[in-house]
């Protein structure tokens, strides 16, 4: 390997050791030249033009915060809770001078409430805090004569519009991006980037994306998929450990989010009792239980819930049908992992859209006169 990097360098051959003495015998020490890293020190280099608000509850404040979460959303603050300390932050692109007369103006505007204000740099290094030794007007003053001796251009400090340009963490984008694009139709269920779980008027978790209606989220912390799954919502998690690594939990993945939104736009839509099925209702149901579902429809007038959730006390959703008849216990799945779920809970239950050829032993495929048969007989006797 030493070989391979002598011979590729084209101008430079930089060799690291952990002292001088330590110099390879095999190169005549004339042909190197030493030199030591104290010569060198490490210079922070902060990024211009970039700077972090963060605001909190002054000490012994619980309040403040929360009742003006509606303002602080308007001026583009995001929610984290990462510190252990609820905390509402943004990102500004400008100068000095002018993230100093934005935050002066924040102030001005929040300075009957009990808020703690931050200003860091791009590294995180503090530039101002109120409450703070520093008064607000002289933390100004010095930043518009240090911005006056140098030649940068002026700018406005920019929050980043997140109406436009939504900030959604690299984990969930290819998802966000997905729904978002007119070009798959899912303009019905637009995802909330951000979303925030509130309760008794406090905020006990945050989704990366959520579709609250469907009560459905995708989120980037354990304790946040407890906090919302404990809810009893839908909920995965966006991480880059691998399966091993959180096998208690479900990582998210971009088919079965859209098959289970898509669901639940199908139950929307059939789940209106005692009115039968429409046909315009049956557009979203499988095709390969398309006829089980007319079937039981013309013969029995008994319309089917289209994209059933089963759910289990304390785990949430376990698993999803195609098509249901709670009253029969009766179920058409998809995929073996529902089927296992609703015969485990007593159902009767059918497989379909797998080939017969493909299909493993023990597990019943589609047969409409087998379920017409089920859906026939006393619920009771089932």
């Amino acid at each position: 390997m030493f070989y391979v990097a002598c011979s590729r360098a084209r101008q430079w051959l930089f060799l690291l050791t952990f002292a001088p003495s330590k110099q390879p015998e095999y190169v005549p020490k004339q042909l190197l030249e030493t030199f030591h890293w104290r010569e060198a020190p490490y210079v922070r280099k902060i990024p211009d033009g970039l700077y972090r608000v963060e605001v909190k509850n002054l000490s012994g404040e619980r309040n403040a915060l929360y009742n003006n979460t509606e303002r602080l959303k308007e001026l583009g603050f995001s929610y984290t809770a990462e510190s252990g300390m609820p905390t509402r932050w943004q990102q500004l692109e400008c100068n000095l001078e002018d993230v100093a007369k934005y935050v002066v103006e924040r102030l001005s505007e929040f300075g009957s409430e009990r808020l703690h204000w931050s200003l860091f740099d791009a590294a995180g290094g503090l530039c101002f805090q109120w409450p703070g030794p520093v008064e607000p007007s002289a933390f100004l003053q010095s930043c518009v004569s240090t911005h006056s001796q140098t030649s940068a251009p002026r700018s406005e400090a920019v929050p980043i519009n997140r109406e436009v340009d939504v900030f959604v963490d690299p984990l969930c984008r290819a998802i966000y991006d997905y729904f978002t694009n007119p070009s798959h139709g899912l303009q019905a269920l637009q995802p909330e980037p951000g979303f925030e779980l509130t309760e008794s008027g406090s905020v006990v978790a945050q989704a990366e994306l959520a579709w609250s209606q469907h009560r459905t989220a995708i989120v980037l912390s354990e304790d946040d998929y407890e906090q919302f799954l404990d809810r009893n919502w839908r909920v995965w998690l966006a991480s880059s450990e691998t399966d091993e690594q959180a096998d208690h939990l479900e990582l998210v993945d971009l088919p079965s989010v859209v098959t289970h939104l898509k669901r639940c736009l199908r139950a929307e839509v059939s789940a209106k009792p005692p009115q039968p099925t429409q046909s315009q209702e049956l557009e979203y149901v499988h095709e390969s239980c398309l006829d089980a579902a007319r079937v039981a429809i013309q013969r029995l007038g008994r319309s089917p819930q289209v994209g059933y959730e089963l759910l289990a006390s304390g785990e949430g959703i376990v698993a999803e049908a195609e098509l249901a008849w709670p009253d029969q216990r009766c179920a058409v799945v998809l995929t073996y992992d529902d089927y296992d779920a609703f015969q485990d809970d007593g159902w009767d239950v059918w497989l379909a859209g797998e080939p017969s050829e493909r299909a493993i032993d023990g597990y019943a495929l589609l047969d409409p006169q087998e379920l017409l048969k089920s859906l026939s007989s006393d619920p009771g006797q089932t």
